[in-house]
């Protein structure tokens, strides 16, 4: 069974939470940490994102919002963001993000990449979309 795990950005103190996910009937939404005791964080909902299940090439767990390069040798090939979108866990390239050229299995129009675990050993996480935007400025 795949491990579900997230992370949020604490709202008062902007550094990240990991663990469950407790989304309240009053629009908050706090991680539980639990160690020997669980702590709840109150978290910023935009900033929530799920661990993907597996690591980048060097062993880095991926979330969605992480922004993730390709390379060749030190040549970075391409930038992109970790989306879920049809079904699956993805990347948006950033050369590809406006063609939507991708055709998902029931004919939506896409551009995610899959995360599978051929392709995971070429990329690396290299920041995320809340603290590092300045990244995907290629659009």
């Amino acid at each position: 069974m795949r491990e579900s795990k997230y992370r949020g950005k604490g709202k008062n103190t902007k550094q990240w939470y990991y663990g469950n996910l407790i989304d309240c009937h009053d629009g908050d939404v706090y991680i539980a940490e639990i160690y020997d005791v669980a702590t709840f964080e109150l978290v910023d909902p935009e900033t929530t994102g799920q661990f993907i299940g597996i690591p980048d090439k060097n062993g880095v767990e991926i979330y969605e919002g992480d922004i993730v390069c390709s390379r060749c040798g030190d040549e970075i090939i391409d930038i992109g963001d970790v989306q879920f979108d049809c079904g699956v866990f993805g990347v948006e390239w950033i050369q590809n993000k406006k063609s939507k050229s991708m055709v998902g299995s029931w004919g939506q129009r896409h551009n995610l990449r899959r995360l599978d675990d051929d392709f995971i050993n070429y990329i690396e996480v290299i920041g995320n979309i809340y603290d590092n935007p300045e990244l995907l400025k290629g659009e």
